[in-house]
């Protein structure tokens, strides 16, 4: 097995922070707790302490394992709904628009920091001042918004907008009324110095401390939660959902996450399927994928799923089925990190921070999510989710190992689309032998509510059938971020992978070359 390291993330100064943890000798869980911090401050639409997440952890030596930090419903139901912070925005995503809601009255419990400690004291091996270095440092110096973050800021403007004090983080030098844009600097001093803060007073401060305080403060009139919310959240900590697909190991997120279960229903669906022997972008590979995505990724799909031919335990699908049926998931913003070390050590982790709730926590740069805003999670309606219980996500985390010892670790951003990318990128990595870029870059399909989407570089000609069979569809003119941003790294006997999508401006590196 070739030596080496490896690191996949969503911006180039995310992957330079979690290098600097490995050029001093840090393993893979302080290089990720590096990145989670510099995530805040470069991709601050889809990162921040005031969000939750989910780690897929597997050591060089043991077993894989999920780290759960998502965020929890608060103990109790607000008695007077009318009287929260909560209100409602349009999103515009392209020609498309949804409706967002935003305010302290959709914050639930938030998990990144419970996460990044936890993590990192079970796992990790420097001091946590250092690997919180290079983030406090881009704090303090400011990041330059760069194409794919002036674009996500833009969807989100109304929320980032909302407040004097996001305002006086996100607002633009250059227009008084807009938010930044591509060129300008992002500096969050206060964040910084929560940084150091949290260096010396650890996770305390943010759930008992003074970042408690203040939360309960500014959540006291318009919010839901309470102190009892804070002190009572916990990292949980359980197996991944484990298959085999082909000749591979997969590890990914198991429940209450639903999105693990989609990507594992969709492999076992694939598997004996022949898929190396077809062209990918041809017609009959097309309709295999699309027929397995429109199986999983719905879950009102799965309602009448039967288990295909050729797709393995089917008493164990029903069951993942049945548990699809019973979740609720968040959909929104999302960003991935994948990580190898030198030992073998593998990080494969997905926060989100939902489309932030505009409301940021006095004095400290930190937005928290807007979970509790989501029509997703609260089918019986607003403010009547469940009490005291872990949200779940289409965040899907994957860990994937071969008997010659080659390990990938892979994850996406995209939402509903999650799942799809994963499985897609891991069909073409595991079936066709394809470089990460290759397989990243091929264009993908998505499947939801019946209609099928087809990314640019298909050539429609070639999907007759598949087009056929599928009605309602979509064609795309070019790649796009709405099919998600798979970053991932791999290591094998050929040496080191490192590629992070161009979809959602993702940068790679391992330790022979840069980051690119």
């Amino acid at each position: 097995m070739k030596e080496g390291a490896a690191i996949a993330a969503g911006h180039k100064r995310v992957v330079q922070a979690a290098t600097d943890m490995l050029d001093a000798d840090g393993n893979a869980y302080d290089a990720w707790v590096a990145a989670v911090a510099a995530s805040c401050v470069c991709e601050p639409v889809l990162a921040s302490l005031g969000g939750g997440g989910y780690l897929l952890a597997a050591p060089a030596e043991g077993q894989p394992a999920v780290f759960d930090f998502f965020t929890q419903t608060p103990r109790q139901r607000p008695s007077a709904p009318e009287d929260l912070d909560f209100f409602a925005f349009d999103a515009q995503f392209g020609t498309e628009t949804q409706e967002f809601h935003i305010g302290w009255g959709t914050t639930a419990v938030p998990g990144v920091v419970a996460g990044m400690f936890e993590a990192h004291r079970q796992l990790g091996r420097m001091p946590v001042r250092e690997v919180l270095l290079p983030a406090i440092q881009a704090a303090k110096d400011g990041v330059a918004v760069n194409e794919a973050q002036a674009s996500l800021f833009q969807v989100v403007k109304t929320a980032f907008l909302s407040t004097p004090e996001s305002r006086s983080i996100f607002g633009s030098a250059r227009d008084t009324v807009g938010i930044l844009g591509e060129g300008e600097l992002l500096r969050m001093p206060e964040f910084a110095d929560v940084l150091d803060c949290l260096a010396v007073e650890g996770p305390d401060l943010f759930y008992r401390g003074e970042i408690a305080a203040a939360i309960l403060e500014s959540s006291r009139e318009g919010g839901v939660l309470r102190q009892a919310d804070l002190e009572s959240y916990s990292v949980d900590i359980r197996a991944p959902i484990a298959l085999r697909f082909e000749d591979a190991e997969v590890y990914t997120n198991a429940p209450p996450a639903a999105g693990g279960i989609l990507v594992a229903l969709g492999l076992n669906l694939l598997n004996d399927q022949g898929l190396g022997r077809l062209r990918p972008g041809s017609d009959a590979h097309a309709r295999i994928v699309a027929r397995a995505i429109g199986r999983t990724v719905d879950v009102e799909t799965a309602d009448d799923w039967e288990p295909a031919h050729g797709a393995g335990d089917t008493g164990l699908l029903a069951r993942w089925r049945d548990e699809i049926r019973q979740l609720r998931f968040a959909t929104h913003g999302t960003t991935h990190t994948s990580i190898v070390d030198r030992l073998g050590n593998v990080a494969s982790a997905t926060i989100s921070n939902g489309s932030g709730s505009g409301c940021i926590i006095p004095a400290t740069g930190i937005m928290v999510n807007n979970m509790l805003g989501e029509a997703e999670l609260n089918p019986a309606g607003f403010h009547a989710w469940p009490p005291d219980e872990r949200l779940t996500s289409m965040m899907s985390p994957t860990f994937l190992r071969w008997p010659d010892g080659t390990r990938l670790a892979l994850g996406s951003g995209g939402s509903r689309r999650i799942p799809s990318a994963i499985l897609q990128v891991i069909v073409n990595l595991v079936a066709h032998d394809m470089t990460l870029e290759e397989a990243i870059l091929l264009p993908r399909l998505h499947v939801t509510d019946g209609r099928l989407s087809v990314e640019g570089g298909f050539d429609p000609d070639d999907l007759e059938r598949t087009l056929r069979d599928w009605p309602d569809h979509r064609l795309w003119a070019e790649r796009n971020v709405f099919f998600g941003g798979v970053h991932a790294v791999r290591r094998s006997m050929k040496g080191m992978e490192a590629f992070g999508d161009p979809r959602r401006g993702g940068a790679g590196w391992t330790n022979s070359d840069g980051v690119v």
